[in-house]
């Protein structure tokens, strides 16, 4: 609306498989009924359509009640053509705590003492929030890599080591089309007792 001095213009193009969006804005004169103006950029918006190309979850650290072996995976999901379900897992036995700290307006200080530092030196030592504060568990040093993807719902051999005591389960749920996606609607683990927990 040139009466407003406001420039509006729109591109279209087509679907794109996309994480990052990078624009380059090039200043030039535009001429209006003011004569030659510099036009600045004051908004922009993206519009999407379709569904994620691909999305990650992955579990909590899932404690097996002491140290189990592992067999087999199974789940149940709605995979429509063009869409598809993997599993992966990764096994450990040792969850290492540390602290992340943070300011009121949600700024990281930092973790560990490093963090806890920065943290009191701030004037926090009356700290009122929870949210201040937060504990997470880090994987320790014995912790494996993810297991190649499981991609057999009915049943696909888990090859995380194993017996371990902790489980993690990452699911990749993805889409080559973007009208159609994958639904997870359930996992099974199956596992075992050790036939020894010692050798002699």
């Amino acid at each position: 609306e040139l009466g407003q001095r406001t420039l509006n213009t729109r591109h279209d193009f087509d679907d794109i498989k996309a994480r990052f969006f990078r624009f380059v804005w090039l200043i030039k004169g535009v001429a209006t009924g003011w004569g030659d103006k510099r036009v600045p950029l004051s908004e922009m918006q993206l519009f999407g359509s379709g569904r994620q190309p691909e999305v990650v979850l992955v579990s909590t650290p899932i404690e097996l009640a002491g140290s189990r072996n592992l067999t087999e995976i199974e789940w149940e999901a709605d995979t429509p053509p063009g869409t598809q379900v993997v599993l992966q897992t990764k096994t450990g036995n040792v969850l290492i705590p540390d602290t992340l700290y943070y300011r009121d307006d949600g700024f990281l200080y930092g973790r560990g003492q490093e963090g806890a530092d920065i943290f009191y030196s701030r004037g926090q030592k009356n700290f009122t929030k929870n949210e201040d504060k937060r504990v997470i568990f880090e994987e320790g040093p014995e912790w494996s890599t993810w297991s190649p993807r499981y991609e057999v719902p009915e049943g696909s051999l888990i090859t995380s080591p194993s017996p371990r005591k902790i489980l993690k389960v990452r699911a990749s749920l993805l889409s080559e089309t973007p009208d159609t996606s994958a639904i997870l609607k359930s996992i099974r683990l199956h596992f075992a007792e050790p036939v020894a927990r010692r050798l002699l």
